[in-house]
């Protein structure tokens, strides 16, 4: 890959936070399911990772709340949910030696809703054919733009 192609990666990725936190969710979910044909030690720590990757998107939620921004109402509820019950199978893996899957299909449904998320905004905020960007008829520069 070479640099221009990282760099618009990168600054794909630092434009959108749904992109970060699929990524992390996707690194999580990996981390899982290699647990699962390892050891004990490893399905702990994994599933203790997928905990703490939780309880971040829980406090990032309440604290969003206390500002006044961020998510519906019923979304917030919904997450916060969630991640209670993370830290619920989180003991029961612990203590009960239960398979990871369960928390790795939740986490495939909410990087599912991350993405159409994205695709949704993409299209909402998409210029017309033909329209003149927004930032006063000036394309906005990038890496791309650029002639070697």
């Amino acid at each position: 890959m070479s640099g221009v192609a990282t760099y618009r990666r990168a600054q794909e990725n630092v434009e959108d936070p749904r992109r970060i936190e699929i990524m992390m969710l996707q690194r999580v979910n990996l981390q899982m399911q290699e647990a699962d044909t390892k050891g004990p030690v490893d399905r702990l720590y994994a599933a203790w990772q997928n905990r703490r990757l939780w309880s971040a998107f829980r406090l990032d939620i309440l604290a969003q709340d206390m500002n006044g921004s961020g998510l519906p109402p019923e979304l917030k509820a919904r997450l916060i949910n969630i991640s209670f019950w993370v830290d619920n199978f989180h003991v029961a893996v612990q203590k009960q030696d239960k398979p990871l899957d369960p928390m790795v299909k939740i986490n495939e449904m909410i990087i599912d809703g991350l993405r159409q998320s994205i695709d949704m905004t993409k299209k909402a905020v998409a210029p017309a054919p033909g329209s003149a960007p927004e930032s006063g008829g000036m394309p906005r520069p990038s890496l791309g733009s650029i002639s070697a």
